[in-house]
């Protein structure tokens, strides 16, 4: 994010979280990045509630797994709010959801999470990501099963990327899941350093 003083303000007001390119995020995020993001539009700003788990493929966090607040406490009116109180603002509408936004830092939380929000499922790379997380969990049926799914539902031409991670993340799993497991937990401790987190 290029406006400073915009992050240093709520940097100060909510000590406990960092920022990363304009998310806010939680220190304490384990396998799950959680915090928010303000989007702004050409009339406003959109506040979202970050989910983003570590063993996702991307190379940037995204908002697939996030949600925006919902009606006018997720929605800023920069025309009536001056940028300079825009920080403020936002902080004010955040700090008492706090607990709510930090809920989602483990698999198990994601899984919990994806499993309420289940119009995520409809995107087949949240498949491969539960898929993934339900391997963390010890639950290696279930996750190889998601991962077929995934797997079946992606084009290898316009996503070859993701449709080899998974591919090998299953191919992994149906044989040895515990090689599985430990290779998920490498790449989140890639990821992690990878992003500066």
């Amino acid at each position: 994010m290029k406006d400073k003083k915009f992050v240093n303000e709520v940097l100060d007001t909510i000590p406990d979280v960092r920022c990363h390119e304009g998310y806010f995020y939680f220190q304490d995020s384990e396998e799950v990045l959680s915090g928010f993001y303000l989007e702004r539009t050409r009339h406003g700003a959109y506040i979202w509630k970050v989910v983003y788990p570590f063993y996702d493929p991307a190379s940037t966090i995204h908002l697939t797994y996030s949600l925006r607040l919902d009606g006018e406490a997720g929605y800023i009116d920069t025309k009536s709010t001056p940028k300079k109180d825009l920080a403020s603002k936002l902080c004010s509408i955040v700090e008492p959801l706090l607990e709510e936004i930090q809920s989602t830092r483990t698999s198990r939380d994601f899984k919990s999470y994806i499993e309420k929000n289940e119009e995520f499922m409809m995107n087949p790379l949240v498949r491969g990501v539960y898929g993934t997380t339900l391997l963390l969990a010890d639950m290696y049926d279930d996750g190889v099963n998601e991962l077929k799914i995934c797997i079946n539902s992606l084009n290898a031409n316009q996503n070859p990327e993701d449709y080899a991670f998974y591919s090998k993340l299953l191919s992994d799993a149906e044989y040895r899941p515990s090689v599985a497991k430990d290779k998920i937990q490498d790449f989140i401790e890639k990821k992690r350093s990878a992003l500066s987190i």
